[in-house]
């Protein structure tokens, strides 16, 4: 929970400050693959993932989600190849992010959507 919270801070300073900047969100679904390059929809998917909070005591202990449905990969690159993934999902008609080896999140449908309205259009 930390490590995410700690990772979406920082990309959120490094941004802000324009010291590190995340240069590329990769948002994939079902094969298809959608670049978000431009800073304000980066700044926008941060600061919608930069609100979630611990709301599992579920643990994430897979390189990806199972049993589940509208699965939206988000990867994060940044600094000279860097990147760091999680991911969107349903599960049981709740809405949750995770990062792998890390943690499950619940977010809200109106969260969830504000990120799959990028790889829609």
């Amino acid at each position: 929970f930390y490590i995410l919270i700690k990772f979406i801070n920082l990309l959120m300073l490094w941004i802000y400050h324009q010291k590190i900047i995340v240069y590329n969100i990769n948002l994939e679904q079902n094969g298809k693959i959608i670049q978000v390059n431009e800073q304000d929809k980066i700044k926008d998917i941060i600061n919608i993932i930069g609100k979630v909070k611990r709301t599992t005591t579920n643990e994430s202990v897979q390189d990806s989600p199972i049993n589940v449905e509208n699965e939206i990969k988000i990867d994060f690159e940044y600094d000279e190849n860097k990147s760091s993934t999680v991911f969107i999902y349903k599960k049981k008609g709740k809405y949750f992010i995770e990062q792998p080896y890390n943690g499950i999140y619940r977010i809200s449908l109106d969260d969830h959507n504000s990120i799959v309205k990028y790889i829609r259009n």
